[in-house]
């Protein structure tokens, strides 16, 4: 019967995805930070958290990320379960690459590089086992999904673009005779 094949195939890819999902969390929990005193976890997945849970406030919302990711794969499930699905080379690559990445990072103690290259891994996996059109529905999710780990590295990046901003409403504030000062 026809549908019973198609029964049968859904269950081995949710089966396939349950499987990967479980080595990639474990390897990230296991393997994900370098343990350089006795109270550092050694899973990145602990110290992520961690880095959520601060009280400075500046990112206490990336445990949300991954969820807004989720959510928006959910929405796609329909395009995701109608894409045709066959094996791509390049994936095999990106996995290869996410995995010396995490080695790299794992080696120099730059957990959120690791836990980038988890993201890069997902999506390489995703493009070698399912293909290009199911790869491509995952792009935005998974590029979310980086920025929850990689946020902090954008207030580095954009700091000067931050100073320029405050330089420019300051001066057009007081140019415009509203008194204004810059701290």
């Amino acid at each position: 019967m026809p549908g019973d094949n198609t029964a049968a195939r859904r269950y081995g890819d949710w089966i396939q995805i349950a499987v990967l999902t479980l080595l990639i969390g474990a390897l990230f929990h296991f393997l994900g930070l370098r343990q350089y005193s006795a109270y550092v976890k050694q899973s990145a997945w602990v110290w992520i958290y961690e880095q959520w849970m601060t009280s400075d406030g500046d990112f206490t919302h990336g445990w949300m990320m991954p969820l807004i990711s989720l959510y928006v794969v959910w929405t796609k499930r329909k395009t995701i379960a109608a894409a045709p699905k066959s094996t791509h080379v390049a994936g095999l690559c990106i996995v290869i690459g996410a995995l010396l990445l995490h080695i790299a990072a794992y080696r120099v103690q730059q957990t959120r590089v690791s836990l980038v290259a988890m993201s890069i891994l997902v999506w390489g996996g995703i493009l070698f086992v399912y293909g290009w059109t199911t790869a491509k529905a995952f792009l935005f999710p998974v590029g979310y999904l980086i920025l929850a780990f990689a946020s902090s590295y954008l207030v580095t990046i954009t700091f000067k673009l931050r100073l320029f901003a405050c330089m420019l409403s300051s001066a057009l504030l007081n140019g415009i005779g509203i008194e204004t000062v810059r701290q």
